[in-house]
C-alpha cells in the first residue's frame, strides 16, 4: 500500500515542478505538445507510476512479509461409521506407494461436526496416548502473515504461497485402524 502511495506522491511532484511549471513559464519549444496533451500524458504517467509501485510491492515485498504459526485445537470424536470399529478415532487408508489419507471427526461449533481427510503429503503426527480415554485431540498449525511486520504495510498482497499445515493427532491407543492396499 505505501508503495503505491509514495509512487504516485512523487509523480504528482513531478508533474507539478517539471511539466506544470514549463507550461507556464513558456519554456517548452513549438514542438513540444499543448498544455492538455502534456497534462493528459502526464496523467497516464501518474497511473502507471501506481501499478509499476504495485508490481514492486507484490513481486519484491509481499516475500519478506513473515509466517506466525497459528494452532486451532480439536477433540477428535469416533468415526461412527459402519466400515470401522465402534472405538475408531483416525482411520489411515490408501496405497503406500501413491498417497494415503487419515479420516477424522471432530466437533467445529457445538453440534456441528466435520469430516476432515487429511492427506499422508501433509506433515502428520499421531500419537497413541494411554492417558485419553474416548476421544482424542487434534492440533492443526498453519503459518499466518504477520501484519504487525514492518514489511506488511508495503505488501498489497499475497506472494501465493499456499499454507503447509502441521497436524498432530492424540488418540487413546488403540483407536487408529489402518487399512492400506498394495494393489
Amino acid at each position: 500500500m505505501y508503495t503505491v502511495i509514495i509512487a504516485m506522491v512523487l509523480y504528482a511532484f513531478y508533474y507539478y515542478f517539471v511539466i506544470l511549471r514549463q507550461i507556464k513559464s513558456g519554456l517548452m519549444s513549438d514542438r513540444t505538445p499543448s498544455g492538455a496533451r502534456t497534462a493528459l500524458v502526464s496523467l497516464w504517467g501518474f497511473a502507471l507510476s501506481g501499478v509499476a509501485g504495485a508490481l514492486f510491492a507484490g513481486i519484491m515485498v509481499a516475500p519478506m512479509v513473515p509466517f506466525l504459526p497459528v494452532t486451532d485445537t480439536y477433540v477428535l470424536k469416533p468415526l461412527a461409521s459402519q466400515n470401522t470399529r465402534a472405538d475408531t478415532i483416525v482411520l489411515h487408508s490408501g496405497n503406500p506407494a501413491f498417497s494415503t489419507t487419515y479420516y477424522v471427526r471432530y466437533d467445529v461449533l457445538p453440534g456441528k461436526v466435520k469430516f476432515e481427510a487429511v492427506s499422508s503429503l501433509s506433515d502428520i503426527t499421531v500419537i497413541e496416548d494411554d492417558g485419553l480415554k474416548g476421544s482424542g485431540l487434534m492440533l492443526k498449525t498453519h503459518p499466518v502473515r504477520d501484519i504487525n511486520s514492518p514489511w506488511a504495510g508495503w505488501a498489497l498482497f499475497d506472494d501465493g504461497n499456499a499454507p503447509r499445515y502441521k497436524y498432530e493427532m492424540r488418540v487413546p491407543r488403540g483407536t487408529v485402524e489402518t487399512r492400506l492396499n498394495v494393489n
